[in-house]
């Protein structure tokens, strides 16, 4: 049986055989037009891919390219070290060695690094939602109009939690707007495809209205 599975996952890599109704592994001449549905199509493919109306000299033209083009890359691979051929005839590249970085890449990168403030993302957030206000969109799920007490804590921890993918373990801390069960709680309450989109655009106004942000348009100056 192991056997059989073998050789069909190797055909299949081959394109000997196709599984049906597969995007990755179908048969892709079952997705070409044919008949009027082609007559309809042919003039805008035709054009957008800078092709003739008549095939002609063309495919003996592309042919000829390609024939040409693989001969002189076969020619040239015996005295290219970087290429090897395995057992299998498979074709493999050496690993290329990273230029060393330039003194002045270290320099810039300690400068900014000095510059950078030490604090962790949930402080950076907490910082973010005070001056744009953005964890007041974040409201339950049951329409209640009260507040969790330092839900935007909450909210901060669980946004690092997911934006990092290392779950709410991480996060949990000695506070109770940190504890497992409140965030477990604001996660499945309080965090939603519209909330998610509503933070978003509150940060986007926000940004928007930042003098940097605004400095290409004043450059540009008004449109005519």
């Amino acid at each position: 049986m192991f056997c059989v599975l073998e050789s069909f996952h190797r055909m299949l890599r081959r394109r000997e055989v196709f599984a049906k109704n597969s995007s990755k592994w179908g048969d892709p001449r079952a997705k070409l037009l044919d008949g009027e549905a082609w007559e309809q199509a042919k003039p805008t493919v035709l054009a957008s891919l800078n092709l003739p109306g008549e095939t002609g000299e063309h495919p003996a033209a592309r042919a000829a390219l390609l024939d040409g083009t693989y001969r002189e890359v076969a020619g040239r691979v015996p005295a290219n070290s970087q290429i090897v051929f395995d057992d299998d005839g498979r074709l493999h590249f050496a690993a290329l060695e990273p230029e060393p970085e330039p003194a002045s890449l270290l320099d810039l990168r300690k400068a900014v690094e000095a510059m950078l403030p030490r604090v962790g993302l949930l402080e950076v957030l907490l910082e973010v939602f005070s001056w744009t206000g953005a964890d007041q969109v974040f409201t339950s799920v049951t329409g209640g109009g009260a507040r969790l007490k330092d839900l935007h804590v909450t909210v901060a921890g669980l946004l690092v939690a997911h934006g990092c993918n290392v779950g709410c373990t991480p996060v949990v801390g000695g506070i109770d707007a940190l504890k497992y069960g409140r965030l477990s709680h604001v996660d499945q309450t309080y965090l939603r495809l519209a909330t998610d989109r509503a933070v978003n655009a509150t940060l986007i106004e926000h940004q928007a209205a930042i003098g940097l942000a605004q400095a290409p348009a004043e450059a540009a100056g008004p449109r005519s």
